[in-house]
């Protein structure tokens, strides 16, 4: 069983971080709640993962980044949300890999689709759909096969799906990913928000010349990187 208490240096409980995602925050309480039926550690390690992707989604990718600063022109690195992200779940899967999963889909702003394979009895699934109820529309639950998977993604009903580990996934659904044109994430499950969010986001450069003939007009006085 697991179950996290934030403690002071002096052994008594302390008020936890709040997350700033809604459904992050609600399930965090849950999971401090009651106990949960994992191994050793896993659900501290949930916990980690989801204060990382909650601060990662904040601080870096909800944010529009302008590292150059040029003068008369705005150069903007952001972050878009796949509407979308399917979940394949496999009967492999940790507990760990699939809460976390869900909650750095999530984080990211992007809905989540549990995808299972017919008759797959997870408990980690059951304990996660138990919780997630004020996820309300943010998360589904189905069952596909292969097969049915596979004619979502030639379909473009599955933009992005996110697999635990690489040797999970089948052969022929990789085909088809290949041929459909859709990303099939397959590295580790991280608890580190900064790289795992990434997953579930597309990063988009844009460029502007706010200059006119080098007039700077209302934004003359912005401080901006000197000119070379």
């Amino acid at each position: 069983t697991g179950r996290l208490a934030a403690l002071a240096p002096d052994g008594t409980e302390c008020r936890p971080y709040q997350f700033a995602n809604a459904s992050l925050e609600d399930l965090r309480q849950r999971l401090l709640a009651v106990e949960v039926e994992a191994e050793a550690g896993e659900v501290a390690r949930v916990l980690a993962a989801m204060a990382s992707y909650d601060r990662a989604f904040r601080e870096e990718f909800a944010r529009e980044h302008d590292h150059f600063r040029l003068l008369g022109e705005d150069n903007v690195r952001r972050y878009l949300a796949i509407p979308t992200v399917r979940v394949r779940v496999d009967v492999r899967d940790s507990f760990f890999e699939i809460f976390a999963r869900a909650c750095a889909v999530r984080a990211a702003g992007c809905r989540v689709t549990m995808s299972m394979p017919p008759d797959l009895a997870h408990a980690a699934v059951r304990r996660l759909d138990e919780m997630t109820d004020a996820w309300a529309a943010g998360i589904e639950f189905i069952e596909e096969t292969d097969e049915e998977l596979a004619e979502a993604m030639r379909s473009g009903d599955a933009e992005r799906v996110r697999f635990a580990a690489a040797e999970r996934v089948p052969a022929e659904l990789r085909a088809v990913a290949h041929e459909a044109g859709v990303f099939l994430a397959d590295a580790p499950v991280l608890a580190e928000g900064r790289v795992e969010l990434l997953w579930y986001l597309r990063e988009q450069s844009v460029s502007h010349a706010y200059h006119r003939y080098g007039n700077l007009g209302a934004r003359a006085e912005e401080r901006r990187a000197e000119p070379g």
